[in-house]
């Protein structure tokens, strides 16, 4: 299963991957901080789903400030989507419960009914929510209205990008030894490596004493799952393009 083995990788060496995007040689446990704020071990759901419940994952987000803070979504798609909601948040709940100021919470974005736990630092922030074809799992309820938006045809997905289907051609889901498909698109590299994106970003502090909340977002559009020659699963069609 490549769910499990990719999260058996990711466990051995997340923290290093996240650390990459930020210039200090610190460890701010940004992985386990991630799974805590999201009430999801990425090891245990997938064990806990299997290839059966869970076809393919997606992971979607606005930038790359892993250590000071962003929004991230994790999509996942299903044949049943009522069972693979329930089961998620049978996990989520449980892990909520171990902290004490983390509340439930229910409402709606963009038209998408959301429920999940948020605490008054943000420590734990999760909503799960509910789309034709996917499930997602985000700390942002501004990664529902853009996957919602891509939803309803009102933003384009990365499937839709030339770029896309050029490296989705040539590296063709199902591959032997793939566990998982990185994108970038080049308007998110080119607005990342920019000068509007650099200068904004000299003034950012070097550390923080808490778990701060997720910056404003721009855009959409890293790592998702893709499909075989060109053509998109479900997942990979929610992903936004950047804005």
């Amino acid at each position: 299963m490549a769910a499990l083995t990719m999260s058996d990788e990711t466990k051995e060496a997340g923290d290093l991957i996240f650390q990459m995007a930020e210039p200090q040689s610190v460890d701010a446990r940004t992985f386990p901080r991630y799974q805590k704020q999201m009430c999801l071990t990425i090891s245990g759901i997938a064990r806990l789903l299997g290839p059966k419940v869970a076809q393919s994952v997606a992971l979607t987000g606005s930038d790359p400030y892993f250590p000071t803070g962003t929004d991230v979504a994790v999509l996942f798609e299903a044949p049943d989507l009522a069972m693979l909601e329930q089961l998620i948040m049978a996990q989520v709940t449980m892990k909520a419960q171990g902290t004490k100021e983390a509340k439930p919470i229910k409402g709606e974005v963009a038209g998408v009914a959301f429920q999940g736990f948020r605490s008054p630092d943000r420590s734990v922030c999760v909503y799960v929510a509910r789309l034709d074809g996917i499930v997602v799992v985000t700390n942002s309820p501004y990664q529902i209205q853009r996957l919602a938006g891509v939803a309803k045809g009102r933003a384009p997905s990365i499937a839709s990008l030339d770029e896309y289907v050029f490296f989705r051609d040539r590296y063709p889901l199902g591959d032997d030894g793939e566990t998982a498909f990185l994108f970038l698109s080049d308007a998110t590299i080119r607005r990342w490596c920019g000068p509007r994106w650099r200068i904004a970003t000299r003034g950012e502090p070097a550390t923080l004493p808490c778990w701060p909340n997720s910056r404003p977002s721009t855009s959409t559009g890293l790592p998702g799952a893709g499909s075989s020659r060109g053509r998109s699963t479900p997942t990979c069609r929610y992903l936004p393009t950047a804005a």
